[in-house]
C-alpha cells in the first residue's frame, strides 16, 4: 500500500515484545539466521519474531476472535488513512468515525490511486515525480527510496502500471508471513540449499524487488538465492538451472509448466525438494 505506515503502531499492527515464547525450533532457526548471521539489530529481530508468533497465534483464534481482531484493525486502518492521506480523508468524509464493516468503504480503483498519487501517500515527502525517477533506474531495484521505503510496481498489462510504496513495518509483516508460511523453504536455506527464482528482469516488479530486498538485507541468502530472467531462451535457462542445482524452485506458473516438460524430456536434470508457483 502506498498509504505508508498502514502497518505501523497507529493501525493496531505493531508487534509487542513481551509475547510468550515461540516454538523452540522456530525461534532457534530465525535467531541464528537473522541475528548471528545477519548482524541484524536485536530490537529488529525481536520485532520480527514477535510478528511470526503473532501470525501463528492468530491461526489458533476462534472465528469470533478473528472477527473482533479484523474489526479492530479495520477501525485503526481507516482512522490512520483519514489522518495521513488527503485522498482518503476526502473519500471517507461522509463516513462515521468508527467503521466496522469494510463494505461501507467506497471502492477505489488503481487508475484513481495513480491519478491522485501524491494525495494518496501518507508521507508528504513521497511524490509521484520522485518515485518515477527512482524506479526509472534498474540499478536501484532492491534499494530504499528516500532511505526508508521499498517501491514495487505492477507489470502494467492492464494498461495502467501500479506503483506501490512500502514502509519498514510493512516489510516486517511480509517477512514474518514468509517465515511463518514457508518453514520448509527456510530450513532449506539454513541447510545451505539454493533457491532459483524465475523473475522478470529490469523492473521494480513485486516478485523481483522483494527477492532483491532479501538478497541485499540478509547477506546469508545473497549467494543462495539467484534470480533467473524468465525471458531467457528456454534452452539457456535449462542449462543455467542444471548448473545451479537449486533445492527450491520458484516461478511463474506458465514457465514452471514448460520446465516440467523439459524435466520429463530429460533435458532439465535438477531435483528440487520444493517447487512453488508464484509471481
Amino acid at each position: 500500500m502506498v498509504a505508508l505506515g498502514l502497518w505501523s503502531d497507529g493501525c493496531g499492527n505493531s508487534w509487542t515484545l513481551n509475547e510468550p515464547t515461540m516454538n523452540p525450533a522456530v525461534t532457534r532457526t530465525i535467531i541464528v539466521w537473522l541475528y548471528q548471521e545477519q548482524r541484524m539489530e536485536h530490537a529488529s529481530v525481536r520485532q520480527l519474531l514477535s510478528g511470526v508468533w503473532g501470525l501463528r497465534r492468530d491461526q489458533k483464534r476462534s472465528r469470533e476472535e478473528i472477527a473482533a481482531r479484523q474489526n479492530e484493525r479495520l477501525v485503526n486502518l481507516v482512522r490512520f488513512a483519514r489522518e495521513r492521506s488527503p485522498l482518503y480523508r476526502r473519500l471517507y468524509s461522509h463516513l462515521p468515525a468508527a467503521i466496522d464493516d469494510v463494505s461501507r468503504l467506497p471502492v477505489v480503483t488503481k487508475p484513481e490511486l495513480m491519478e491522485h498519487f501524491d494525495e494518496w501517500a501518507t508521507d508528504l515527502e513521497v511524490t509521484r515525480v520522485g518515485v518515477e525517477e527512482f524506479i526509472a533506474d534498474p540499478a536501484r531495484i532492491g534499494q530504499r527510496y528516500l532511505d526508508r521505503y521499498t517501491v514495487w510496481t505492477t507489470s502494467g498489462i492492464t494498461g495502467r502500471r501500479g506503483v506501490f510504496v512500502h514502509d519498514d513495518d510493512a516489510q516486517v509483516v511480509y517477512m514474518a508471513m514468509l517465515i511463518a508460511r514457508t518453514p520448509r523453504h527456510m530450513r532449506l536455506l539454513l541447510r545451505g540449499g539454493r533457491v532459483a527464482a524465475l523473475v522478470i528482469p529490469g523492473g521494480h516488479f513485486r516478485f523481483t524487488a522483494f527477492l532483491e530486498v532479501l538478497r541485499r538485507r540478509y547477506p546469508i541468502v545473497a549467494d543462495a538465492i539467484r534470480l533467473f530472467p524468465v525471458l531467457s531462451p528456454l534452452s539457456e535457462l535449462v542449462g543455467e538451472l542444471n548448473a545451479f542445482r537449486p533445492a527450491s524452485l520458484i516461478g511463474y506458473p506458465t514457465l514452471m509448466r514448460l520446465l516440467v516438460q523439459e524435466r520429463v524430456a530429460g533435458r532439465l536434470t535438477i531435483e528440487p525438494e520444493l517447487a512453488a508457483a508464484a509471481g
